[in-house]
């Protein structure tokens, strides 16, 4: 059975009379804010040390799948790019062999992506 709900009686007015309640849900997810990338980092308990890094950045995070995480420079340039074998949730960056400056440790999930700023000394 299709379960559908009455828009007069809910928040979201741009769907005219009965509508299925995946479409309500979608139509009420884009009035909701999205998730900012810091909150998101937060969330899945994202920490990128040491910051400043020398010979090597740790990478750790709880609570999602991660796909991949890259090092990119200044430039834009991705310098380094790893896969993220599923249940881990660690990853080493060797930075010994890159010059100094600052570069972006940018983690993609699942659920999207998060970058983080560091300095390579």
């Amino acid at each position: 059975a299709q379960v559908s709900v009455r828009i007069e009686d809910s928040i979201v007015r741009a769907l005219p009379g009965d509508v299925p309640y995946e479409t309500y849900l979608g139509e009420l997810a884009e009035c909701l804010p999205a998730l900012s990338a810091e909150a998101f980092g937060q969330q899945i308990g994202l920490r990128v040390y040491p910051n400043p890094a020398t010979d090597q950045l740790t990478v750790t995070w709880e609570t999602v799948t991660t796909r991949s995480i890259e090092l990119i420079d200044a430039r834009g340039q991705v310098v380094t790019r790893q896969s993220v074998r599923a249940g881990t949730g660690n990853a080493a960056i060797n930075t010994s062999a890159l010059p100094a400056g600052v570069y972006f440790v940018r983690m993609s999930t699942d659920e999207g992506a998060v970058t983080r700023k560091v300095v390579v000394q």
